[in-house]
Order: structure tokens, then C-alpha cells, then sequence
């Protein structure tokens, strides 16, 4: 029998999921804006995201990743979509909008993976540029 030991795994990663804003219970509102506010993002919660969307707000279908572990959210990315012309044509630039971690579990290491999962998720989609 082989033991493999992985140093640098965080010791978040057997527990931590990563989860779109669609798939966030409302119930996450109130911490996801305790963070924002941690942040100096201001107030932008639930109700005003969907507004947002609904009046062309240039976001990802998905708008933003969540990393959560016990049913908490600890870190967030949003996701911009932005349109622009090149000589063969129109294309769709991703761009980071914003990224928080709640403060008590910053430098784990939670923010590059929600940017590691962006990057999956914008490539399967067939945008070609991003922007940070």
C-alpha cells in the first residue's frame, strides 16, 4: 500500500464546493453582503442583481462563483461579459467584476480557485479573451 501525501492542499479543499449565484440560496444574501461591506463594495444584494440583469447589466450567465463550506459563503468572483468589435468580427471578453473573501479565511488560497473555475467555464463557452 502507497500513502501519497499532498502538502499543498488547502485544508479547506475536502469541504469547499464551488457553487454560480443561481444555485446561492437567498439565505446567503445577508454574509454575502456583510463581505461586499467588508469590502467597501456597498449594498448590491439579491434583489438588486436580478434587477441589474434585467436591465442589461453586462454579467455572465451564471454572474458570479461562490466558494461555501458548511453552508457558509467564503468567497465570491463576479463575472463580466463584455462585447467589442475586431477586425474578423464582434467578440465577448470575459471580465473579473470583483473579487471579496470574507476576511477570517483570506490568503487560503479560495480566490484562485473561484478564478481557476471562471477560466474552465469561460473557455467551454468559447470566449476567447479575458480581462482582469
Amino acid at each position: 500500500m502507497k500513502l501519497i501525501l499532498i502538502l499543498d492542499t488547502p485544508r479547506w479543499a475536502w469541504s469547499m464546493h464551488i457553487v454560480t449565484h443561481n444555485e446561492v440560496p437567498q439565505s446567503f444574501d445577508t454574509e454575502i453582503q456583510l463581505m461586499h461591506l467588508g469590502a467597501s463594495w456597498g449594498i448590491f444584494d439579491f434583489d438588486h442583481i436580478e434587477h441589474a440583469r434585467k436591465i442589461g447589466y453586462p454579467s455572465s450567465d451564471y454572474f458570479a462563483l461562490y466558494a461555501v463550506e458548511d453552508s457558509q459563503p467564503l468567497a465570491k468572483v463576479e463575472v463580466i461579459h463584455i462585447e467589442f468589435e475586431t477586425p474578423s468580427g464582434p467578440e465577448t471578453m470575459s471580465g473579473i467584476g470583483g473579487v471579496v473573501t470574507r476576511r477570517e479565511k483570506s490568503r487560503l488560497g479560495l480566490a484562485r480557485e473561484l478564478l481557476l473555475d471562471v477560466h474552465k467555464r469561460e473557455k467551454a463557452s468559447g470566449i476567447r479573451h479575458s480581462l482582469l
